[in-house]
């Protein structure tokens, strides 16, 4: 069995399988620490959690244009999940 043929179950995890978040923390970061920046703006996650035990999440500080260090600014927001939370399906990606 390959790798991927290993972990292909893991594709298709729902809301069911995963521990579910109480909040999450989002940043505003910009690409603008070096001659290397590209001046990239955007909202990076910066922590989740469950009861205020912290969750395994990707907080890395990278930029998705260069790949250089972004910096996190002080626009940064609270968020928790709503009872009523709508399927991803419904929305349309920012990509």
């Amino acid at each position: 069995m390959t790798d991927s043929e290993k972990f292909e179950h893991l594709k298709e995890l729902t809301l069911d399988d995963v521990v579910m978040p109480s909040e999450g923390w989002v940043a505003y970061a910009v690409c603008a620490g070096d001659e290397k920046s590209c001046g990239w703006q955007g909202w990076i996650l910066e922590a989740i959690s469950r009861d205020g035990k912290q969750l395994p999440a990707d907080t890395r500080q990278i930029c998705p244009v260069c790949d250089e260090a972004t910096f996190r600014t002080w626009a940064k927001l609270q968020f928790r999940p709503s009872p009523d939370q709508p399927k991803i399906e419904d929305f349309e990606s920012a990509d």
